[in-house]
């Protein structure tokens, strides 16, 4: 593995840690809006038969898409706890993303979100072997682009298109059951994001466009991703909040998070709150689109 190779796979578990899916910091943000399931134009080419993805997040599109057969290996953080469909990786062949590695599989497709660093597409491309390059996607929109993309260079359009549907049917709007979170005023329930590793998110961001498809009213007005400020937390705290990482391993040695505060923990166990899986999170998919669910449930 190539030192900037090395130093990609450092970022992403890092921000992992921190609570911050790693696509955070790489996005930008398409105007959502109803639109047709996306299939993409291209010269029909042969299905693959050798698969092979480079990162965790290529990893969850891949087991989700492809045949089993067709998958010639996966990253080595498949069966990671940050890894939505880790289950479904067990028994399958895991690599670092080298691209001597993926040579001598003999692949024929690869997919990569960040895996083996910023040239690795092009010394692929060199050699003949198609790339998918996954988007850091900060809305649903472009998560299906994503998936409609993959499924095309898979030969599993159907499939693509069903999970597109699947996801399309989650996000249909509904309400939220707003337990102690209601507005005074009788209108949405506000809440706010919080990660494991102090960061909130305001609009332009994927927990955004979930907080607001479950019927919820974002508390934070500032554009983006940020870090919670504790003082004003307690100065004005939000009427509830929307927890996430805080399941995953890596979150357990942030001690210097300032969600560890006994004050700040005093705060998140007097205010309704729902916890999303950070799985959920990690990678922008359509399994993103499943908190929607649990914060239909409302706050407790």
């Amino acid at each position: 593995m190539t030192v900037r190779a090395r130093l990609f796979r450092a970022l992403a578990i890092a921000m992992i840690a921190l609570g911050l899916p790693f696509h955070a910091t790489a996005a930008g943000r398409n105007q959502a809006g109803q639109i047709p399931i996306p299939v993409p134009d291209s010269i029909p080419v042969p299905a693959p038969i050798r698969v092979v993805s480079v990162d965790f997040c290529a990893d969850q599109y891949v087991l989700r898409l492809a045949r089993r057969g067709q998958i010639a290996a996966l990253s080595r953080d498949a069966h990671k706890d940050f890894s939505f469909l880790r289950a479904q990786a067990v028994g399958i062949k895991q690599i670092r993303p080298d691209l001597e590695r993926i040579v001598a599989l003999k692949a024929d497709l690869v997919v990569r979100a960040y895996g083996g660093g910023p040239l690795l597409t092009r010394r692929l491309e060199q050699l003949g072997i198609r790339v998918v390059q996954l988007s850091f996607a900060e809305d649903f929109t472009t998560i299906e682009a994503d998936i409609a993309r993959v499924a095309t260079a898979l030969g599993r359009e159907a499939s693509g298109a069903q999970r597109i549907a699947d996801m399309r049917k989650r996000l249909t709007p509904g309400p939220a059951k707003p337990a102690r979170a209601a507005a005074p005023d009788g209108g949405k329930p506000s809440a706010l994001y919080l990660s494991s590793g102090g960061a909130v998110a305001g609009p332009g961001t994927l927990p955004d466009e979930i907080l607001r498809a479950a019927g919820f009213r974002n508390s934070r007005a500032a554009p983006g991703w940020g870090q919670a400020d504790p003082e004003v937390l307690i100065r004005q705290p939000p009427a509830g909040f929307i927890l996430s990482f805080f399941d995953l391993r890596a979150s357990r040695g942030e001690i210097w998070s300032l969600t560890r505060h006994p004050v700040l923990r005093r705060l998140l166990a007097g205010i309704p709150r729902a916890e999303i899986p950070g799985a959920m999170l990690a990678c922008p998919a359509w399994h993103s689109a499943e908190a929607v669910d649990i914060l239909r449930q409302g706050l407790k």
